[in-house]
């Protein structure tokens, strides 16, 4: 999962790289990172290992509530607004394993 989501990869000083880490399922993901004004980012979050868990995203701009497989492969959403944006995830069920996330700033094409 580390490297699905380029966790183990960064080097120094990588200028788009905001924020990441890695959770046991059972704890659950409670992040608020605040997000600068005039960028978009990226959101990439994975689980590994059995079952699936629940991850809602809140922004300022909206949000929303989705199951993810804990099959190891990252799902990915744009972030458009300044402000923080808030993670949090539960298990579904039995699920047990680990949950990492990835913020970057999406890259400007300028």
């Amino acid at each position: 999962m580390r490297s699905a989501l380029s966790i183990e990869e960064l080097p120094q000083g990588e200028p788009d790289f905001v924020e990441s880490g890695l959770e046991q399922i059972d704890d659950g993901l409670h992040v608020r990172t605040p997000l600068a004004k005039g960028h978009q980012f990226t959101l990439a979050v994975a689980c590994a290992g059995r079952g699936s868990l629940r991850l809602t995203v809140a922004a300022k701009d909206g949000g929303g509530s989705r199951v993810l497989r804990c099959d190891g492969v990252p799902v990915r959403q744009r972030l458009t607004s300044a402000g923080t944006v808030r993670l949090d995830t539960s298990a579904e069920g039995d699920a047990s394993g680990a949950v990492g996330w990835r913020i970057d700033r999406y890259p400007s094409t300028a």
